[in-house]
């Protein structure tokens, strides 16, 4: 693989992208197409269907091209958005004014800007990354150690990747977290680990919510974070994780209430469609987290 990287002048050209301060779309877009069509358009990367060999062997290829093509380690997390991001076009006018041309591009404007709020929007905000990034949990059966990643170093990433070129919406980040399974505890118990069990917790609801939005079971995730946080964590810290997602959901209820009542307080205004899905899944978070502190409390104390 390096070989041919090398020879093809492909190498060059991917770390020469990255250093430049130009944001040349074309060539982005032009290295996109180039690296999945000879690397990675022949794997498969559903982890419902295939088999372990499969997996790993399509795992293999993504965590050699992020070493090769990223040299120190350097933009690992920014040749991921360019292999897996969403494309859509963007209108190009010519000098008269006149023509207009649609110009392919990555658009990482909408990752970071626009809501997820159901699995189509999902689809279409985060183009493949789900699948993509969930191979490097796969690495870690790999027999190459240099290509394995373990999970601070996949914390790291996720911080790099969900803050490129900005931070990305909440909502956004924890719909990555929850399409990939087994990422949503890597980035919620070594957050709570590293000191911040107060953004571990608000980072926990969001993944609640992000779950009901989608139309995905929270039950797995639920428990299988939760366990990753027991087994790396002070019962002090489990608690605080799980006390700010229960106050988050709280907050989450009172601002939608407070919105529609009156000066006085007795007067209620109608609650429009949005408010009502908000209010709905808040509560049903909620009810969730609660589920979880009351039937898994033996584990934490």
């Amino acid at each position: 693989m390096k070989m041919f990287a090398d020879s093809t002048g492909l190498l060059t050209r991917v770390r020469n992208f990255f250093i430049s301060k130009k944001n040349d779309y074309v060539e982005e877009l032009a290295l996109r197409e180039l690296i999945l069509d000879i690397f990675l358009n022949d794997c498969s990367y559903s982890t419902n269907e295939n088999s372990f060999n499969v997996i790993q062997h399509a795992s293999f290829r993504l965590s050699s091209i992020l070493h090769l093509f990223c040299k120190d380690g350097d933009h690992k997390h920014r040749l991921m958005l360019m292999l897996a991001a969403p494309v859509s076009n963007r209108w190009d006018h010519e000098d008269d004014g006149i023509n207009i041309q649609p110009i392919q591009q990555i658009d990482y404007e909408r990752i970071v800007a626009d809501p997820i709020f159901d699995r189509q929007s999902a689809q279409t905000y985060l183009g493949k990354l789900p699948q993509f990034v969930e191979q490097l949990l796969f690495t870690k059966t790999l027999d190459s150690k240099e290509l394995r990643w373990n999970e601070f170093e996949l914390f790291n990433f996720l911080e790099l990747l969900t803050t490129y070129p900005e931070p990305w919406v909440l909502r956004n980040f924890a719909s990555l977290l929850v399409l990939s399974p087994g990422l949503a505890k890597v980035a919620i118990s070594i957050r709570a680990l590293h000191g911040d069990p107060i953004e571990a917790g608000n980072t926990l609801f969001s993944c609640i919510e992000a779950s009901i939005l989608l139309g995905l079971d929270t039950n797995c995730t639920l428990k299988d974070t939760l366990l990753a946080l027991t087994m790396k964590c002070t019962p002090s810290v489990c608690l605080t994780v799980l006390r700010e997602a229960i106050s988050t959901t709280n907050q989450l209820t009172l601002e939608t209430f407070g919105g529609h009542l009156g000066d006085n307080g007795n007067e209620i205004a109608p609650i429009d469609e949005v408010d009502f899905v908000n209010l709905k899944n808040a509560l049903e978070a909620s009810r969730q987290v609660a589920d979880l502190f009351l039937t898994q409390l033996h584990q934490i104390v």
